[in-house]
């Protein structure tokens, strides 16, 4: 049986279009702006198409897993709760992406990044020839959705996990005759081969492992955020090609634009163990980076002078406030889609231009939360408390909680788990811009 489903694309491009610039300037601040100069007349572009009849295997259906609080590492109640033992959360891709948006998601927008991470890691492990130039169908609830948001979801997605190089910046969202709503993401035409994909992933993670291992005698993450900015600001040139949405370009073609930069940071610095976001303004991208518990802006694309053997630090370690002090501030104003899950970096290294600054040193500390849980009706209900204002809270419900480290959930309100052995595992950790992270704790009887 074949369904007709309608759908719209929607192409999101960072970084697409550069000016030239042929003017002589001579002072610091106008040298800045030669370099700077290149992402002038960027942003998104958009464009709709009917889609035609695809075939109904190519769907992959999610069920409802209702409130987070009913969904369990182990548990078979859900489609989450079965794919979390599945050994794609135990690939050896997983350490190049970053949990930071997974953590903040409930419900229906949890369940379809699983199943997008799912076709994902399926097409970077295996050879597979893509007959459809695109991941397959992913049903969303189009009731808590509209088409427009689930497709922001699943860019949100491929931000992340920038070890999937070969998907296009390119989302599909329509419905069937019945009702039902879908999105999908685009593959590139060369990576439909699987031959061709296994091949790419090959040279992209032997490099970026090579540039990891490089930074192996290094003492501190701050010494390796430095070392990966300045190996691609000095390996990398600012050109626009038919990859620069993806970490491919940077990685394995040597040219790139914003997009390409930042993506490349972010599997550097996420495969060395450290926590970093690729984040996207109407014309820019660049990275937050997590040092000693605290969140950096980091612009590894303004630091390319396109001078060899020079580094521009304007905008490395810098605190939001001094973002949007500088010059292009509007470059670093996050796209509306951000809502709800962007980093606030409070702190500042007080890099300058030719400069490099130093992170400050944190000494004060979040409380350690409480998490009481106690029996009820229907299980037993877990309530997490801080005393730090403004604190907000990480837990797990089996493993380590953290920010962006490991996947588990931001608290939001109490919630209720079906037995006492489920309740006993509970875990949390509180953290706030400009403190240290508080211990963990354990969950114990009210």
């Amino acid at each position: 049986m074949k369904r007709m489903i309608r759908l719209t694309s929607m192409i999101l491009s960072v970084c697409l279009c550069t000016t030239a610039f042929g003017v002589v300037l001579v002072s610091d601040k106008d040298i800045y702006a030669q370099a700077a100069a290149r992402h002038m007349e960027s942003g998104l572009r958009f464009e709709a198409r009917d889609a035609g009849i695809i075939d109904e295997s190519d769907i992959v259906s999610t069920s409802s897993v209702g409130d987070e609080s009913d969904v369990e590492s182990g548990d078979e109640s859900g489609v989450i709760s079965r794919r979390r033992g599945s050994k794609r959360y135990d690939s050896a891709y997983d350490k190049y992406s970053t949990n930071y948006v997974y953590n903040q998601l409930t419900g229906n927008k949890r369940e379809v990044w699983d199943e997008l991470d799912e076709l994902c890691a399926d097409l970077i492990s295996g050879g597979n020839d893509l007959a459809e130039g695109n991941v397959g169908y992913v049903e969303y609830d189009g009731s808590k959705m509209t088409g427009t948001e689930a497709c922001y979801l699943v860019y949100l997605f491929q931000l992340t996990n920038p070890q999937y190089f070969f998907l296009k910046s390119e989302m599909y969202y329509g419905s069937d005759s019945l009702g039902k709503t879908y999105v999908t993401i685009l593959v590139y035409d060369d990576f439909r081969n699987g031959s061709a994909r296994l091949s790419a992933a090959a040279d992209v993670f032997g490099t970026v492992d090579a540039v990891i291992s490089e930074s192996s005698s290094l003492s501190t993450d701050e010494e390796k955020v430095d070392y990966f900015s300045t190996a691609i600001a000095s390996s990398v040139v600012y050109a626009a090609n038919s990859y620069d949405q993806s970490a491919y370009s940077a990685v394995c073609l040597g040219q790139t634009v914003c997009a390409g930069y930042s993506l490349y940071m972010s599997l550097l610095c996420n495969g060395a163990g450290i926590d970093c976001v690729c984040v996207t303004s109407p014309e820019h991208a660049w990275n937050k980076v997590r040092l000693n518990d605290n969140w950096y802006n980091v612009d590894v694309t303004f630091a390319d002078s396109e001078t060899p053997g020079q580094v521009f630090y304007d905008y490395y370690l810098r605190s939001d406030a001094k973002y949007s002090s500088l010059s292009y501030a509007s470059y670093h104003e996050a796209d509306g889609f951000w809502k709800g899950y962007i980093i606030k970096c409070k702190l500042d290294s007080g890099s300058s231009m030719y400069t490099k600054g130093t992170i400050p040193d944190v000494t004060s500390k979040v409380k350690k939360p409480v998490v009481k849980y106690k029996k009820v009706s229907d299980g037993y209900k877990v309530t997490i408390t801080c005393k730090t204002k403004g604190a907000i809270i990480y837990y797990s419900k089996s493993g380590k909680p953290s920010v962006a480290s490991t996947r588990c959930y931001r608290y939001k309100k109490s919630f209720t788990v079906k037995t006492l052995a489920k309740a006993k595992k509970i875990k949390a950790i509180a953290v706030k811009p400009g403190m240290k992270d508080s211990k963990v704790s354990k969950a114990k009887k009210s």
